[in-house]
This record gives C-alpha cells, sequence and structure tokens, in this order.
C-alpha cells in the first residue's frame, strides 16, 4: 500500500498527515483518540485498500505533530486543525471517522460543517462531554467554569440546539470500561431519535 506524508500548517503549528492508499480513491479523514496517534489506523487504512484515499490527523501535541505552546487543545482548535487539513491538501468532500475522543471530535465537526462531509462515523466517542466527569473537568479546565460556553463542544448540545447530520454510523465496544459513566451512549440514541437523525 503507498504512504505519503504531508505537513501543514495551522498558526504557527506544524501537523503531520499520513496518507495511505489510492491517491485518486475516496477519502477519509481519520482523526484519532486522546492516547493515540494517526498511524493507528495503518491496518484500517490498509483493510480499506483497494479505492480509498485513507488520511490520517496526528493532533496537536501528538505523534510528529507540534505541541501547542499556548495548550490549546480543545474542539474550536480541532477544528481548526482540521480545516487546515482539508484546505491544504484539497479536500472538498470526504467521510470522516474518528475513535474515542476523534470520534468526539467527528461527530462535532460534521454537526458544525454538514455539507463538507458525506458520512460520520465513530468508534467510542464520548457525545456528552458536559455531562461526564472525565468531559466536565476537561471542558471546565479549557473553557472555563461558565457551562454555557460548553456547549459548542457537546454533541448532544449542539444536536439539542438544531445542528443536523444526515447519518451517523456509531459502535461502542460492549466490555468498554468507560461505557456507562464516561461516553455514555444512550444518550446519543435519544437526542438522535427525539431529532430524527438516523443512527
Amino acid at each position: 500500500m503507498d504512504r505519503r506524508d504531508h505537513t501543514v500548517r495551522c498558526g504557527d503549528l506544524s501537523l503531520h498527515v499520513a496518507d495511505w492508499g489510492d491517491a485518486g480513491g475516496w477519502p477519509i479523514l481519520m482523526l484519532h483518540g486522546i492516547r493515540s496517534f494517526a498511524d493507528t489506523f495503518e491496518g484500517l487504512a490498509g483493510a480499506l485498500q483497494p479505492g480509498y484515499r485513507v488520511l490520517a490527523l496526528d493532533h496537536r501535541g501528538r505523534g510528529q505533530s507540534d505541541w501547542d505552546p499556548g495548550r490549546n487543545y480543545y474542539t474550536d482548535a480541532y477544528v481548526q486543525d482540521v480545516r487546515a487539513v482539508v484546505e491544504q491538501l484539497g479536500l472538498s468532500r470526504f467521510d470522516l471517522l474518528g475513535h474515542s475522543m476523534g470520534g468526539h471530535g467527528a461527530l462535532t465537526i460534521a454537526l458544525r460543517h454538514p455539507k463538507r462531509y458525506r458520512a460520520a462515523s465513530a468508534f467510542s466517542p464520548i457525545v456528552a462531554p458536559s455531562q461526564v466527569p472525565w468531559g466536565i473537568k476537561a471542558l471546565g479546565g479549557y473553557l472555563g467554569a461558565a457551562r454555557a460556553s460548553w456547549r459548542g463542544h457537546d454533541t448532544i448540545a449542539l444536536i439539542e440546539d438544531g445542528a443536523r447530520f444526515s447519518e451517523f454510523l456509531v459502535d461502542y465496544g460492549d466490555a468498554d470500561q468507560f461505557l456507562t459513566e464516561q461516553l455514555r451512549p444512550e444518550l446519543l440514541q435519544q437526542a438522535c431519535t427525539q431529532s430524527n437523525i438516523p443512527l
């Protein structure tokens, strides 16, 4: 399988993007979890051949990408990073897939920019960070105590506030130790059902 590596600039940061498969194939942008990096998706990229161009971003502070000296590691920053990848690599319409934190990013980014993506998929995403211990700690640390400012960084809140996407494909492992306390897939099921978003 062919591999190409790209460096994308986002402000003062250099971001690494791994690029596997058919350069002319349908593009899928992969977003990894918080303890992972772009190369995590190499096996999946191989399984998707032939016919797909699989791009995987090393999020800021991970893999071969720069750390942000301003410690800007929240949803808006990741949206900017994805936008930089899209613009600089000439992607117009593509699929988005993420795992864990990257799954959270895939869902929130798709809700914020629904016309850009053909499909949005996630494995074990955090869907309601403003309602779970890990997310409350993270959002409070990054955005402060004003919970109203957290809504744009929360899949469930975005749906409640009227954001829509054509369809989500989301999966969780039944044995995931974080399923009931942190991931809360039932909240996504409820929000999608109430908003007529196929899941």
